[in-house]
């Protein structure tokens, strides 16, 4: 290899892992001072590399996308680089959503979860959610046996 095309694969090598750096210490930004509840449960050591591998993986698959959506090109590194770090950062956020929603709603009715969920995108629309007149039947151990 030359000289030139050594420092052309350098290039592209920093262009390509430059996101997963930045999505990488977004998401352990977050972690440092906010850890998910669901990740402390697993240990400081698991959380940590839990956390770094979710943001770092965010950073690499969607910054490029989210970058040309933008009309950001290759060529503005440090942008790039924010924009990963960013990603990383909402990512690590976004996962703890989920599993907290999931977490709360684990012992639910599939039913119960659907009626929810439309009562509250029925609120944020605006429009005042149904209520319905008979009680909602929580689904227990011994019912499920009967």
């Amino acid at each position: 290899m030359t000289g030139s095309e050594t420092a052309a694969a350098g290039g592209w090598l920093v262009g390509k892992l430059a996101p997963a750096i930045g999505g990488l210490f977004g998401g352990l930004s977050l972690a440092m001072f906010w850890t998910p509840e669901k990740l402390r449960e697993k240990g400081k050591v698991a959380s940590v590399f839990i956390a770094g591998g979710i943001s770092a993986m965010a950073g690499f698959a969607f910054t490029g996308m989210t970058a040309s959506y933008l009309g950001i090109t290759g060529d503005k590194i440090d942008v790039i680089i924010g924009l990963a770090w960013l990603l990383g950062l909402c990512s690590v956020a976004v996962m703890n959503w989920i599993a907290n929603f999931m977490s709360k709603r684990e012992h639910m009715d599939i039913a119960e979860v659907a009626v929810e969920i439309n009562q509250t995108r029925q609120r944020i629309q605006g429009g005042a959610p149904k209520q319905s007149n008979a009680p909602r039947k929580r689904l227990t151990a011994r019912s499920k046996r009967a």
